[in-house]
């Protein structure tokens, strides 16, 4: 992928060139393409191509100037790129370093690495779980986008998910009108009207099962994704800015030459070692506690199914009631 992206900006900066600023060292002028870092090695390999070489000790010999040249053309590029950057954004100097150039880089320790891991997993895990969720509570996406919309808005509607009919009432509203058009003397009106109560009762209790659900289980979940998972990526982004401090530091301190520059980087290297030694502190204490919210997940999971098995029972029961008024009343034979 680096490599792609290196010929893309190749490309583009073989038309132009990007005047600089002038070098501290020797006071030369930056003003200079990507190009001056290796075109002297392409100038040779042209040259010896056009001479016909000497046989296949040539070639070869060519093979092997095509890929040192190739290799100092990344490698200057890699340079001009982070020189290019580093001037532009300053305090993305040890993350370009990092990145293109194989900066060190302060490493944490394993067990801390696994629960980084962990938490990435978790919030993967609890985004899925809350998505899944959702689509179960309303099946129809449009109306899951809309309520989404409107609840980011906080603008309460009368169409909201609480005053929404269900289809279950839907139906039991077709069922009674059908069954005073038909007749609720006739046999066929008189089923309709058992039929449409019974459905308005099992969309009551599906009305019931969606309001105990969201408040006991759905909610949870995504307080959980928008106070603990944001704190945690958050305090990691502060660990990043840490990290790439603390890498400058060392970066200063190995580029001193002088007492007076040593001892300054030395007191710059401890303060963002201390710093960043509190940072992986907080970060941890934050880690360590999704247990417990693991834990309390696991109980709003026992209340979902209770929820759940409430409302299968409450159906069964309504179920159960309605045949028998239409066995009673003769339709059910």
């Amino acid at each position: 992928m680096l490599v792609g992206l290196l010929r893309i900006i190749l490309h583009y900066l073989k038309k132009q060139t990007l005047p600089g600023p002038l070098e501290e060292s020797g006071g030369r002028c930056c003003d200079r393409s990507w190009r001056s870092f290796a075109l002297p090695r392409v100038q040779k390999q042209q040259k010896w191509t056009n001479d016909g070489g000497a046989g296949g000790g040539g070639r070869r010999r060519h093979r092997r100037t095509a890929r040192k040249s190739e290799k100092r053309l990344r490698m200057g590029a890699k340079i001009f790129i982070a020189r290019r950057v580093n001037d532009s954004w300053p305090e993305r100097h040890p993350l370009t370093e990092e990145k293109l150039l194989h900066a060190e880089k302060t490493e944490l320790d394993p067990h801390f690495e696994q629960l980084l891991t962990k938490s990435d997993k978790m919030e993967e895990q609890s985004k899925k779980l809350l998505s899944a969720m959702e689509a179960y509570l309303q099946p129809n996406p449009a109306l899951r986008m809309g309520d989404a919309f409107y609840e980011k808005l906080e603008i309460r509607l009368d169409t909201s998910p609480a005053n929404r009919s269900n289809n279950l009432e839907y139906l039991g509203e077709a069922m009674q009108e059908a069954g005073q058009t038909f007749g609720i003397d006739t046999a066929f009106g008189g089923a309709l009207q058992k039929v449409a109560q019974t459905e308005a009762k099992l969309g009551g209790a599906e009305r019931e099962l969606i309001q105990t659900t969201v408040g006991q289980t759905l909610m949870p979940i995504r307080r959980f994704l928008e106070g603990d998972m944001r704190n945690i990526q958050r305090e990691r982004r502060v660990l990043q800015k840490k990290r790439l401090d603390l890498d400058a530091a060392k970066s200063r301190l190995k580029r001193a030459r002088t007492l007076e520059s040593q001892a300054t980087a030395e007191a710059d290297l401890r303060v963002a070692q201390a710093e960043f030694d509190k940072q992986v502190e907080i970060l941890r204490i934050l880690l360590e506690s999704l247990q417990t919210a693991q834990n309390q997940q696991l109980k709003h999971l026992f209340e979902f199914v209770e929820a759940q098995s409430q409302y299968f029972s409450t159906c069964q029961q309504h179920m159960a009631d309605l045949k028998r008024e239409l066995s009673s009343a003769g339709g059910g034979r």
